[in-house]
């Protein structure tokens, strides 16, 4: 005799499994954003020598004084990339390619910081940028696109099973 699994409880582990996973996701960049203050100030622990040797690899200053320069650039720069970029991955109106501006030049600097042959960090040449920019912006929108679909089509999913369980029940009543 084989038995069959009844639709009820895969539809209703499905439903559950949408709502954990989006959840889950929530957790995930709520974890993230609370450790960005600790990467902020990560520059902290650096030694004020010339290099820092963390067992598995050593940093050096670079063109900085000191490691604690270098740190607090590359992780400065880390920081704002990292909340531009949950930014503009959940925001959802229509103005959020503008947080791609943000993004870019937080970018620029970072590449600034980690090539030790640019002598102003800080410095945001638009032109230059846009070369080393462009395919990463290109292909942050259409991943947001895409993320955007699936997140609708999600909503969509929901609101036809709450539908569908209403009218199921109003004929069990009836």
């Amino acid at each position: 005799m084989i038995f069959k699994k009844s639709k009820k409880k895969t539809t209703k582990f499905q439903r559950t499994g949408n709502r954990n996973k989006r959840f889950i996701q929530g957790v995930i960049i709520s974890a993230i954003l609370i450790a960005t203050p600790f990467l902020f100030y990560l520059y902290r622990f650096a030694p004020k020598s010339d290099s820092w040797d963390l067992g598995l690899f050593i940093i050096y200053s670079g063109g900085f004084k000191s490691v604690i320069g270098f740190v607090h650039a590359f992780f400065t720069k880390v920081t704002f990339l990292i909340i531009t970029t949950i930014w503009f991955f959940t925001a959802r109106q229509w103005w959020r390619f503008a947080i791609l501006i943000p993004f870019g030049m937080f970018f620029f600097q970072l590449s600034g910081v980690i090539n030790q042959n640019i002598r102003y960090t800080d410095d945001f040449s638009f032109w230059k940028s846009l070369i080393i920019l462009g395919p990463i912006l290109i292909g942050m929108i259409m991943y947001s696109i895409k993320l955007n679909q699936k997140t609708q089509l999600l909503d969509i999913r929901e609101q036809v099973k709450k539908e569908m369980e209403a009218i199921k029940n109003e004929r069990k009543a009836s």
